[in-house]
């Protein structure tokens, strides 16, 4: 068990010589890709210091998709030392990069990263725009497996602000997209977040389903830790339920799963997991009026901690846990001295609702002693830390309420904005079809016009002198209607209106081209052929080659650009 625990600083050891002694860029970076998650947990400050070599040689040869992921990974440990501001500094240049690089994949798991080290500064709106941003992204791409994740930093963004129907939506559609994937730990462990938000929503039914749904997958995978995490969260789960109905809590039963977990974790090595054993079998012990074994548990988790000169909140609510058992059981100064402990140690940590937690069962021990001054001022500031906790309380659910306005706010402009884009695109497309299909006809028309007059001449040969001069007046009239204006003018206006900037542009950069130049650019514009050209303009097709080579001198054209590219372009 010692070396399993060992392992990960061998590990980063190896890790350590191979960055150091890499020459090469790459070399380095196939290093660092050794590195997960659990290693950077227990080994940041050094992972830290690895990363100024590999992050100055990547500046130094420009490569900025290596920059970007060492960036990404420092941002990581930076953030695990609590260093925000420098956290969301990298992350921030690790997204521009890859904007720039038009790596959207990167962009959305950069985006998941900096909305956790967003909200680790409590900057709830630029948390929840960076959850949204990075959902969209990966819909967008339909990476499910990232989408996940997106979905899971929604659900802790929520139930943190309290919504929880928003973090069981967004639960229940990681629970779904994780039904059809094969990856049942990561499953197991959707399913184990998602009961606790439905415990936390009281929905206690739920949340055992769950909770035995991820029992069951881990036993299926063989772990036999989380087994025993799930089966402790579940018992607290029941128990709870019970005490909260005013059932008789079956302690017996449900204590005996918190109990294995213990020894499991005990086995396993996980020291750290020991004391969250103890405090909810003293719990649910409590909870089932058994007080010895409540005290026996309970204490051990005291001592714990005592052993190890370490405390925390699991501290404070042991002994706050005792100081109650004791004040079931009558014994008040046992009770006032172990909730007097509990007050103390919650100053000592800066936990701000300690009065809260403590203050209303210190009164009731004072009380039942009859030291009624006493009672009153830990009363008076158990009242006061109460009211300061549902105001603040409040101001969060009122800050997280105007959050969600602004972004929906912002994305309902960003929808308008988009539709009315689209309305203009599809106007234009409008437009370019009513263009081209009046170029079209006025080929067509003058194709056929070209036909019927070459017709009339050889008619006109062949009849007698009348006959001849009314063909004649006949021949007239086609030819004035292939050189009418009226027609070319219509299709000026309408070139006008769907590609006005080019036009301005044509005018302003080179003003020496004539009418006929400028409308033989506007055919040109639209795919017209040389062919076609000649017929819209009633001229021959070599005219119009002439007109095409003067243009390229005109416009200065390299030999190897086409007029047709360079007018694309322009």
């Amino acid at each position: 068990m010692q070396q399993a625990v060992q392992a990960p600083a061998v590990h980063i050891g190896a890790i350590e010589l191979g960055v150091r002694h890499a020459r090469s860029l790459r070399d380095k970076m196939k290093a660092l890709s050794a590195i997960d998650d659990d290693l950077l947990n227990e080994n940041s400050l050094q992972v830290l210091n690895l990363l100024e070599g590999p992050i100055h040689m990547a500046r130094t040869a420009d490569n900025r998709k290596s920059l970007a992921l060492i960036l990404s990974l420092r941002a990581k440990c930076l953030n695990l030392q609590a260093r925000t501001e420098e956290a969301i500094c990298d992350l921030s240049e690790a997204l521009t990069i890859y904007r720039e690089l038009g790596d959207l994949n990167a962009e959305g798991r950069v985006t998941v990263l900096l909305g956790t080290v967003y909200g680790k500064r409590d900057d709830l709106q630029k948390q929840f725009e960076c959850i949204e941003d990075s959902i969209a992204i990966f819909e967008e791409l339909g990476q499910e497996k990232e989408l996940v994740t997106a979905y899971q930093e929604a659900v802790r963004y929520y139930a943190v602000m309290r919504d929880f129907p928003s973090a069981l939506v967004y639960g229940e559609k990681a629970l779904a997209l994780l039904s059809h994937l094969d990856m049942p730990r990561h499953l197991a462990n959707i399913y184990r977040s998602t009961a606790r938000v439905y415990e936390q929503a009281k929905n206690y039914e739920r949340a055992l389903n769950l909770y035995q749904a991820s029992i069951d997958l881990f036993q299926d995978c063989g772990d036999r830790f989380n087994v025993a995490i799930a089966t402790m969260q579940q018992a607290v789960c029941r128990a709870g339920w019970q005490w909260e109905r005013g059932v008789q809590v079956e302690s017996d039963k449900l204590a005996a799963r918190t109990i294995y977990a213990l020894e499991v974790f005990r086995a396993c090595g996980a020291e750290e997991s020991v004391p969250n054993a103890l405090y909810y079998t003293g719990m649910i012990y409590s909870w089932g009026k058994r007080h010895s074994l409540a005290l026996k548990y309970l204490r051990e988790c005291e001592i714990w901690f005592g052993e190890r000169d370490f405390v925390s909140v699991t501290c404070l609510s042991a002994l706050r846990q005792i100081g109650v058992v004791h004040l079931e059981r009558h014994k008040y100064q046992q009770a006032i001295r172990y909730l007097e402990r509990a007050l103390t140690l919650g100053g000592k940590l800066d936990v701000h609702n300690a009065n809260y937690v403590v203050g209303n069962y210190l009164s009731q021990a004072y009380e039942s002693l009859g030291q009624i001054d006493k009672a009153f001022e830990v009363y008076r500031n158990y009242i006061a830390a109460k009211e300061q906790i549902e105001g603040e309380n409040r101001r969060k659910e009122m800050r997280a309420l105007h959050v969600c306005y602004e972004v929906r706010k912002a994305q309902q402009e960003k929808e308008v904005l988009r539709l009315q884009n689209e309305k203009l695109k599809q106007e234009m497309a409008h437009k370019q079809r009513e263009m081209t299909t009046l170029a079209l006809h006025l080929s067509q028309k003058n194709s056929l016009l070209d036909s019927l007059n070459e017709r009339i001449k050889s008619a006109r040969a062949s009849l007698k002198d009348d006959t001849s001069t009314l063909l004649s007046e006949l021949l007239g009239l086609v030819q004035d209607a292939q050189q009418s204006e009226l027609e070319l003018e219509a299709f000026d206006r309408q070139f006008q209106i769907v590609h006005g900037d080019f036009v301005a542009k044509l005018a302003r950069d080179y003003p020496t081209l004539s009418s006929i130049e400028r409308r033989v650019c506007y055919f040109v514009k639209i795919n017209m052929a040389t062919k076609e050209i000649a017929r819209l303009l009633c001229t021959s097709v070599r005219s119009i080659e002439t007109y095409r080579y003067r243009l390229r001198k005109k416009l200065d054209l390299p030999r190897y650009t086409s007029l047709s590219q360079f007018l694309d372009s322009l």
